[in-house]
């Protein structure tokens, strides 16, 4: 009993808490997801008023296309 005891706790060491790990993972996840939504929600606004031949913003739409 004391061997698995042992053994036991041992493990626990090693451990992570993965819950909390995925938990952050998932948060942050939704955070970008929300974000990129958010910006292609203002290319679309941007899109409406300018063109990829507009100079000013031909730049940016080469930079997107990466």
């Amino acid at each position: 009993m004391a061997e698995q005891n042992l053994n036991d706790y041992r493990s626990n060491l090693d451990s992570v808490d993965l819950s909390s790990e995925a938990q952050a993972a998932i948060q942050r996840y939704i955070e970008l997801d929300t974000r990129l939504d958010e910006l292609e929600f203002q290319e679309a606004e941007l899109a409406q008023r300018f063109t990829p031949a507009t100079p000013t913003i031909k730049p940016y739409f080469v930079s997107a296309a990466r």
